[in-house]
């Protein structure tokens, strides 16, 4: 049994909760580090689009448009969450599938080491380079699926306040002031709401 590991990479998650509605952009490098088919690409990098028919009623028109679909900005705020959400969540699948894979490439390399030890100094230094090398990217492409899972965590959380606010009678800009609160992991607005409802 695995025992519970100390957190060493909690600033990552923190600082992503801190501004739960900052945007993560993907970068190039990011897509260039993690590439994938372009099959997946297709089905990871956007949110899925809503199907005609299921727009059509929630519009009760015969043109349908995501965009204009919801009256409240609200519901539109927690639309644009959800796909945002979508996007960030399955943008960890890339670093998590080339980690899987070259993790058990590495496992292999290591036990075809033990198996076979190189004869020279020089030829194990090789591979123990290659093997560093591999650790490295494992490391990076880790903290990117930690970092990429606390941003989808915090999208969770905005959408879920957008849920709770939804029937309040406050204003607008109030309400979108509270969906950018920082989250801090314990409870759904934290402790700056009581500052808010304070003043």
């Amino acid at each position: 049994m695995m025992q519970t590991l100390e957190i060493k990479d909690e600033t990552a998650i923190e600082a992503e909760w801190a501004q739960p509605e900052r945007r993560i952009a993907l970068t190039q490098r990011f897509f260039k580090t993690y590439p994938v088919p372009e099959e997946h690409q297709k089905k990871w990098d956007k949110a899925p689009k809503v199907d005609s028919a299921v727009a059509r009623l929630s519009r009760q028109t015969a043109i349908p448009a995501e965009e204009a679909a919801f009256k409240d900005p609200l519901d539109r705020r927690m639309e644009s969450i959800l796909k945002r959400s979508y996007t960030q969540a399955a943008a960890i699948l890339r670093p998590a599938v080339a980690s899987a894979g070259l993790a058990r490439t590495a496992r292999h390399w290591a036990l075809e080491l033990a198996r076979h030890p190189p004869a020279s100094k020089q030829q194990l230094q090789l591979e123990v380079d290659k093997l560093s090398t591999t650790l490295s990217f494992l490391a990076e492409s880790t903290l990117e699926i930690t970092r990429l899972a606390a941003k989808a965590t915090s999208n969770a959380v905005v959408a879920r306040r957008a849920l709770w606010l939804r029937y309040w009678t406050g204003d607008t800009a109030s309400k979108m002031r509270l969906l950018s609160l920082k989250f801090t992991g314990e409870s759904l607005f934290g402790p700056d709401l009581k500052q808010i409802i304070s003043d």
